[in-house]
């Protein structure tokens, strides 16, 4: 199981920044493969995000958690982003963005290491930190 404790992550940052101080987080995320998120509040408020193999998650889910899906897909659900560059409008509706999870090399958007439009996209953005998904193993699309 691929998981990735974003708590864990920010610890190493503020680590490598020289700044000691690290307080308990106010939300796990769990990156669990390929654009399934799990989000966990301090108070254990679940948010589960593109499900594609429920046996990664942390644990079960429940009747209490709450279920985002992107879009439907044959595989799995993942949005897939059909566009170059965010519009003005776009930008404006995010607002300030502390992380995003993007995908970075996904056939669906035409979406690769080449032509970097994830890429581009979070440099419109400029979020403190992106959790990547769809990545290709090999580097290559």
């Amino acid at each position: 199981m691929k998981t990735i404790r974003a708590s864990a992550f920010l610890a190493c940052v503020l680590v490598l920044s020289g700044n000691l101080s690290y307080a308990a987080p106010a939300v796990t995320l769990y990156f669990e493969g390929n654009g399934q998120v799990e989000l966990i509040s301090s108070k254990g408020t679940r948010v589960l995000i593109d499900i594609m193999d429920p046996s990664s998650l942390s644990s079960p889910a429940t009747k209490n958690d709450t279920l985002l899906t992107t879009h439907m897909h044959p595989d799995h659900v993942v949005g897939d982003v059909g566009q170059n560059a965010l519009t003005p409008e776009q930008l404006e509706a995010l607002g300030k963005v502390d992380v995003a999870i993007m995908q970075l090399d996904n056939t669906f958007s035409e979406m690769n290491m080449h032509n970097k439009k994830g890429f581009n996209m979070m440099a419109q953005v400029k979020p403190h930190l992106i959790i990547p998904t769809h990545i290709s193993s090999h580097g290559k699309s």
